[in-house]
């Protein structure tokens, strides 16, 4: 979640998310769930494909649409990344040194 980024708005959404976080683990200790949470957290467990389950989880942690597509953003955005990066890896990287030991990919 955290991601190193020095923007101040990067940092403010990330409190945000963590916040959200916490609140959700919260409900979800106290019993009974509300019917609502209950039916939302069911179709987490159910749900057939990532954008489902994506979207099930903004809704959970976000009343507000604006923050669910702030966040729905980020995912995609960060999704691309960590691809690129793996893709990266396995094209350029062949063996790093790592002190005095060669590991090899």
């Amino acid at each position: 979640m955290p991601n190193g980024s020095l923007n101040p708005e990067i940092i403010i959404e990330n409190i945000l998310l963590l916040g959200n976080l916490i609140v959700l683990a919260k409900k979800m200790s106290i019993l009974p769930l509300t019917k609502d949470f209950y039916e939302l957290f069911q179709k987490l467990e159910s749900a057939e494909n990532e954008k489902e389950t994506l979207e099930i989880f903004l809704h959970l942690l976000f009343k507000d649409e604006t923050n669910r597509t702030i966040f729905r953003r980020r995912y995609h955005k960060n999704r691309l990344l960590t691809h690129q990066n793996q893709e990266f890896l396995k094209e350029n990287i062949k063996t790093f040194k790592l002190s005095d030991q060669k590991i090899f990919l």
